[in-house]
């Protein structure tokens, strides 16, 4: 059975704590962790489009998400990474780039491309207003693979609003800092609201 089950049944607590997790200790388990992802997902060919949310505010889903448009890129797939983490955006810094006011699509590597939405160039209303679903559309044709950091699923729920338009859900969680009970919510809060889960990944 494919871990990407569109219905899945609410596990246990235990169930959750034991064998739902993805535990990635150092670069090369989470290089492999990327590879054993980028595979479930392509021969599960429904599953297009991607969102990424951390449990608590951190710093990881942008690095993760470009991480994973890599390893498609790498594998021949081309991707396409919308930085809609509104509240603490990080994706562009993390590549040292310029946002301008437009947002428009631009280049990062030989297969990747992305789009910028902030604060200063959208507002807040943009899950609800239909913006996201807009750039999926427009680009749905265009990429194997569409990437979408969201907000952290403990601390806004932007990302239910994107129930319809997503096929999956990464949660990130961080070693020594993400508490169990964040955790244990944060998966039940997908399952609750019938969100695609996919995996939940503990990294440092």
């Amino acid at each position: 059975m494919s871990i990407f089950s569109k219905k899945p049944n609410k596990p246990t607590r235990q169930e959750i704590m034991s064998s739902h997790l993805l535990d990635v200790r150092n670069n090369t388990e989470l290089s492999n962790s990327l590879t054993a992802l980028q595979n479930e997902i392509t021969v599960s060919f429904d599953m297009k489009v991607i969102a990424i949310t951390s449990i608590n505010r951190n710093k990881l889903s942008a690095g993760f998400a470009k991480g994973l448009a890599d390893t498609f890129a790498l594998n021949g797939s081309n991707a396409l990474i919308i930085d809609a983490n509104l509240y603490d955006p990080r994706l562009a810094m993390l590549l040292n780039a310029e946002v301008d006011e437009n947002s428009s699509l631009k280049k990062l590597d030989e297969g990747v491309d992305v789009v910028y939405l902030t604060k200063e160039t959208y507002p807040p209303q943009v899950f609800k207003g239909g913006t996201i679903q807009k750039i999926i559309k427009d680009n749905f044709d265009k990429y194997e693979h569409i990437i979408i950091i969201v907000p952290s699923i403990t601390e806004h729920k932007e990302i239910v609003l994107l129930s319809k338009v997503i096929d999956s859900v990464i949660l990130l969680a961080q070693r020594n800092v993400t508490k169990r009970v964040d955790l244990y919510e944060a998966i039940s809060y997908c399952y609750d609201n019938k969100l695609p889960l996919a995996k939940t990944v503990v990294v440092k």
